[in-house]
């Protein structure tokens, strides 16, 4: 007797076809970044490096050997953050239900037939998933029939073997969140004796054991990723302290200064010593890259805000990488710039500091109203308070030799400092940071007009013939087209001409670029108080020669 068989209850596995639509391999070196829209399902397996993912802008941090698998209309970005290349497989697939609920499948039915949406696959042993992996995609433009055929077979291999990773083996996600919680442990007790036989019974599981998981969910053994953390806090340390090798070795957990030596070298590829002397240093505030020049530090890239650096720079910043300055720093440049350590501005940066740590480690350095209290901070910061303490120094010296020349230059005339910013232009009084510089340290006679300002006013046509003025200097963005316009509104206007130092053809126009540091750093500062002596100077001569 012959009987039907029927199903009688729902096998997840029976009812399934899995049809893959390609795959890809890439490798993204460091500073560059991938971006991808899933149309179909897709596994993401990252074979190697460091990064971070963003799935619909939620981060997942990548380390080692990681996979995840995608929903379709999912939009991902694979950012590289480590020293080494990450590499990563892309395989995408369409889902099909036979049976009675035949097609494509919706992604309403997703969960219900398929265990993994969207979320690192937990269950499957990721060495051989890699294989699987390598293994299709070497043979996925074989043209002979057959071997498409085979291919195709190892697809549906791959792809029954996560499932029932996923449905089977629901315990790994409990060992591997005991794992997790050791490698906390490490972040915070770096500095401590850890073995990997405390990390294991932390873990309630086997050394062996134990040691597999963690190198499949890092990519590191315990030893080097405990290693890498020490040598980490190490390098922060060089940055920022003037310890000596054998104190920092203690205090990130290394007994023995010549191992701590030896293990840091064989991580970074030079000595602790060599390390310090030549660090990448990036400073992200349009006037930072000139405090750490002042200090001896040639950056490793600088924010820039006229498309070039100015002429007292040129030379000596010929190889620093230009970031361009929008007011906010450009992760990707910085990133692509591979600093050692991060200078950044409080009062701008705060809210950056966690992405730019990722990068390398990073200091935010408070607001200050004078550069000598920032020089001041950056030379603690970086064991250089002798030298930031020399260059404000040498630059009183330079002030006091400047106001003594131009005593005898300009005596009782007037000078006053004019700046045309776009629509505007402003008459900076003695009170503000830069006509402070140029009355009361260089000692320039301001005009009435601005005795009892704080600051400084706005210019108007009107304003100009309540102004007497012996010498003005004007700062002017000439590649500004709005600034330019007015400035020559100004010069066909009566006022503008009826005024003394234009009649005497003492206005002297100044380069945006040059003096766009100006009272905000000792070596724009030391350029533009160059630039003024030596203009009064050769007005002078042709005073007297007239």
């Amino acid at each position: 007797m012959v009987m039907n068989q029927e199903k009688t209850n729902w096998i997840p596995f029976r009812d399934l076809h899995f049809a893959m639509t390609g795959i890809h391999y890439s490798e993204v070196v460091c500073g560059q970044s991938n971006k991808q829209q899933t149309d179909v399902h897709t596994l993401l397996l990252i074979t190697e490096g460091q990064g971070t993912l963003q799935v619909n802008g939620s981060p997942i941090q990548l380390h080692g050997r990681k996979s995840l698998m995608l929903l379709p209309d999912t939009s991902i970005e694979i950012r590289h953050d480590g020293e080494e290349q990450l590499c990563f497989y892309l395989l995408t697939f369409d889902i099909f239900q036979t049976g009675e609920g035949r097609g494509i499948i919706k992604t309403e039915l997703y969960e219900k037939l398929v265990p993994f949406n969207c979320k690192e696959i937990t269950g499957a042993s990721l060495d051989r998933l890699v294989e699987f992996t390598k293994e299709i995609y070497q043979h996925v433009n074989e043209l002979n029939e057959r071997e498409q055929f085979v291919n195709h077979f190892r697809f549906q291999t791959l792809m029954y073997f996560i499932m029932e990773q996923n449905l089977y083996q629901t315990t790994n996600s409990d060992t591997k969140s005991a794992v997790e919680q050791t490698i906390q442990h490490l972040h915070h007790h770096y500095h401590e004796v850890i073995t990997v036989e405390q990390l294991a019974q932390m873990a309630n599981m086997s050394r062996r054991w134990y040691t597999s998981l963690f190198k499949e969910m890092t990519g590191k053994s315990p030893t080097d990723y405990l290693t890498g953390l020490r040598i980490g806090r190490a390098k922060e340390m060089l940055h920022i302290s003037g310890s000596s090798l054998y104190d920092i070795a203690r205090h990130v957990g290394f007994q023995d200064e010549h191992y701590f030596s030896r293990r840091f070298k064989q991580t970074v590829g030079q000595s602790p010593r060599l390390y310090v002397r030549n660090r990448r240093h990036l400073g992200t505030s349009i006037t930072y890259p000139e405090l750490l020049y002042s200090l001896g530090v040639t950056p490793i890239a600088a924010p820039i805000h006229h498309g070039e650096f100015p002429s007292y720079l040129k030379g000596s910043f010929k190889d620093v990488l230009r970031l361009v300055d929008v007011g906010t720093p450009n992760l990707e440049m910085i990133r692509s710039a591979r600093p050692d350590y991060i200078l950044a501005p409080a009062w701008r940066d705060k809210q950056n500091y966690e992405a730019l740590s990722r990068i390398a480690p990073t200091v935010l350095l408070p607001e200050r109203e004078d550069w000598r209290d920032e020089l001041r901070d950056m030379g603690e910061i970086l064991g250089k308070k002798r030298q930031a303490e020399q260059v404000i120094q040498d630059y009183e010296f330079k002030v006091a030799a400047a106001r003594k020349r131009l005593s005898t230059i300009v005596r009782d005339e007037t000078v006053m400092y004019m700046r045309i910013i776009r629509e505007e232009t402003v008459l900076f009084g003695e009170h503000s940071t830069r006509g402070n510089l140029i009355h009361q340290e260089l000692g320039l006679k301001p005009i009435q007009a601005l005795q009892n300002s704080k600051a400084g006013i706005t210019l108007t046509m009107e304003t100009l013939s309540e102004i007497d003025v012996d010498h003005i200097f004007l700062h002017l963005d000439q590649q500004d087209c709005s600034a330019r316009e007015r400035y020559e509104e100004w010069l066909r206007s009566a006022q503008w001409n009826e005024l003394t130092a234009v009649k005497r053809r003492q206005v002297y126009l100044v380069e945006n670029k040059e003096w766009y540091n100006f009272s905000f750093s000792p070596v724009a500062t030391s350029y533009a108080i160059d630039d003024i002596v030596q203009r009064l100077e050769r007005r002078n001569g042709i005073s007297r020669q007239n």
